[in-house]
């Protein structure tokens, strides 16, 4: 079924595209009727990145493979995707993955090291 909602996301964007491309030859071309093609074709295209984005999908960066969005590793090439906060363990509260990402975690670390040089007898 997320292959199927996948599938109709493509052809609704891709008609969308080609409703306003349409829209806009009419509009050139001085017929200033071309407002529902507009309208449709903006229609449509959203429709397509909602169903995509709803079909939970994701394309592997070496060969372009369709899989679960929750994946680690595509199953075909073998290619490890980056963490997300999507794949972090439940286990882990809020607090820690805020602390433990970049900066916000050295800025962290860089105060709590002076003051705890502050405070020594």
């Amino acid at each position: 079924m997320r292959y199927l909602a996948y599938a109709i996301g493509i052809v609704f964007k891709a008609s969308g595209v080609l409703l306003v491309l349409t829209a806009g030859i009419i509009r050139i071309g001085g017929r200033p009727n071309s407002r529902i093609l507009l309208i449709s074709g903006a229609i449509c295209f959203t429709a397509g990145a909602l169903l995509k984005r709803v079909s939970r999908l994701k394309k592997c960066h070496r060969c372009l493979e369709k899989m679960e969005r929750e994946a680690a590793r595509c199953r075909r090439c073998g290619f490890d995707f980056p963490i997300t906060s999507a794949n972090l363990s439940p286990s882990l509260s809020i607090k820690n993955r805020f602390y433990n990402t970049g900066k916000a975690y050295r800025m962290l670390k860089f105060l709590t090291e002076r003051l705890g040089q502050m405070h020594r007898p």
